[in-house]
């Protein structure tokens, strides 16, 4: 009991109400960093919380649930870096998931290393979004190789079904106006469109791109009907003779639309573990 005391108060310490941590305060150990994770954790302060996780990781590197939890907090704090370096850890040591093929899937895309990506991929595909994201990061690794046709037959809506069609359409819109197949990528915004909740805007802009690269401005400007701010910029760019540019114009940003999709849909209800994994 005496030896937990010190324990027992740094977690008082960490109360809600309770100043948050400096830089400079290291665990002793990996319990301390444990205990002090925890009370961080309970306070909200993600972002100390992972500090401290990673910490006891550090001076516990062996221990799968320490390594396992500074994950799930380098992820839930948004902490990139250490998210990526984690996920690797835990791939070395045989605890990987679809969770840690994600984030390894993220890093491999951002490094434009498809090869990395597409092994990241047999990661997830036994996790409930595996059906969703697998079809989806396979069709622009076939995209980024020059393969657009192989990679839109692989993005074809009619092979999906439930709220896994809306995704893929969206993602074969984008990448018919990524190949520069205006008419075709305008005509697909336009029915993802008229199927979409009141209050999806970036669609209009995706197709008044199309439209304006396809020549058809008049057009264009009648899609940007709107006083929300990104179509209102748009009107004024096209107005002023700029483009307005693709939505994902590459794999990268395709993929973010997708993760960034998925986490909203994922929170509409509550915020969950998931949610932030793809945000």
């Amino acid at each position: 009991m005496r030896a937990l005391l010190p324990l027992l108060l740094c977690t008082l310490a960490f109360s809600p109400a309770a100043a948050r941590i400096t830089e400079s305060f290291a665990p002793a150990s990996s319990l301390h960093g444990y205990v002090l994770g925890r009370a961080a954790y309970a306070g909200d302060a993600l972002d100390d919380a992972a500090v401290f996780f990673q910490s006891a990781n550090a001076q516990d590197p062996g221990n799968p649930a320490l390594m396992s939890r500074a994950f799930e907090l380098a992820v839930a704090a948004g902490d990139q870096k250490k998210s990526v370096a984690l996920a690797r850890q835990l791939a070395a040591a045989g605890k990987a998931d679809g969770n840690v093929a994600v984030i390894q899937m993220v890093d491999a895309v951002l490094r434009k290393d498809w090869s990395a990506a597409e092994a990241t991929s047999k990661g997830f595909a036994d996790a409930g979004y595996g059906t969703l994201v697998t079809p989806i990061l396979q069709g622009w690794l076939l995209f980024s190789r020059g393969r657009t046709d192989a990679a839109l037959a692989k993005l074809d809506p009619a092979r999906f079904s439930g709220f896994a069609r809306s995704y893929v359409a969206e993602q074969r819109a984008h990448m018919l106006s990524a190949a520069k197949r205006w008419p075709e990528a305008a005509e697909a915004y336009q029915s993802l469109r008229a199927s979409a909740p009141v209050g999806i805007s970036f669609l209009r802009q995706g197709e008044a791109d199309a439209l304006a690269q396809a020549g058809d401005r008049t057009r264009a400007m009648a899609v940007l009907e709107g006083d929300d701010p990104p179509t209102q910029a748009a009107r004024e760019r096209l107005a002023a003779g700029k483009r307005i540019g693709a939505l994902a114009p590459d794999a990268r940003r395709a993929l973010a639309w997708m993760a960034a999709r998925l986490s909203a849909d994922l929170a509409r209800e509550r915020p969950v573990p998931l949610a932030l994994l793809f945000a």
